[in-house]
């Protein structure tokens, strides 16, 4: 991980507001959120960011109460714990993420653990669109015999963790940006997983898959359209994730090629599971 200033906003946010922010929150390009109960239906809410000048103005522009700003540096963010919470919410077996040993998690992980370092990453599994992709991979890997998996836009590796998990042999993955690989390497290494294969560009993938996982905001996923479908072998899947309700015809528009097979939502956000011909 390269060396670098963060910031750790703490909010103080009524509950029924907690969701609407907690997006707002990941659009401005949160890298993590812990979540705390509070009375009087209050929660608090302890966001990770990279320090950028423009995060503080949008702070300071929020109705909402800032409890404190705490200046962070990269080698203190990455010491920064997260409590265990689960990656597949409200199916068995449930999927969990938790904490590296150093902090304070399990001195050995179980059959369903997955252990993330906080880090510059998106994708330490508390957002609702990497759920979304969580739920839909291992419902599609337990119906399903899958040679080859694609995680596109990796972040962490979460979702590529959960797929060695799941059985799958063969993972691939792609990053374009070289901190998120970092942090991706050290939890493969943390998961003691050897055989993902780690690109920094979908041109530099070759193979086609049996399935094919995508995990960015809609724009991008529309931008990468033909990528990612070329990537799907005939008969094989594609999963998209990271879509907010107002993008869902958008999507559907792009992607009308293939079939489209099950839809999944969370909260706000929305996922699609498709199958090419």
């Amino acid at each position: 991980m390269t060396q670098g200033s963060y910031q750790v906003f703490v909010f103080q946010v009524p509950s029924q507001a907690q969701e609407s922010f907690q997006g707002e929150l990941y659009s401005m390009g949160c890298l993590g959120l812990v979540e705390k109960e509070l009375e009087n239906d209050q929660k608090e809410i302890t966001a990770y960011f990279p320090a950028e000048p423009t995060l503080s103005d949008f702070v300071w522009s929020q109705t909402l109460k800032t409890k404190h700003l705490i200046q962070l540096q990269a080698k203190d963010f990455k010491s920064a714990s997260f409590d265990p919470y689960p990656l597949t919410p409200g199916v068995k077996p449930l999927y969990q993420v938790v904490a590296p040993p150093d902090l304070e998690g399990p001195k050995q992980a179980g059959d369903y653990d997955i252990i993330i370092r906080p880090g510059m990453a998106f994708g330490t599994g508390r957002h609702e669109s990497t759920q979304l992709a969580s739920l839909q991979l291992l419902d599609f890997a337990q119906k399903h015999s899958v040679k080859n998996f694609l995680d596109v836009g990796s972040g962490s590796g979460i979702l590529s963790l959960l797929a060695h998990r799941l059985g799958i042999k063969k993972i691939s993955a792609v990053e374009i940006d070289p901190d998120a690989r970092d942090n991706a390497l050290e939890n493969f290494d943390l998961n003691h997983v050897t055989h993902i294969q780690l690109k920094k560009d979908l041109k530099e993938v070759e193979e086609t898959f049996d399935l094919v996982i995508a995990n960015i905001i809609a724009p991008t996923l529309i931008q990468l359209k033909e990528q990612l479908i070329n990537k799907v072998k005939t008969g094989g899947h594609l999963i998209l994730s990271g879509i907010v309700q107002e993008e869902i015809n958008k999507i559907k528009e792009s992607f009308k090629v293939l079939k489209l097979i099950k839809e999944q939502s969370l909260k706000e956000w929305q996922s699609f599971l498709y199958q090419k011909s």
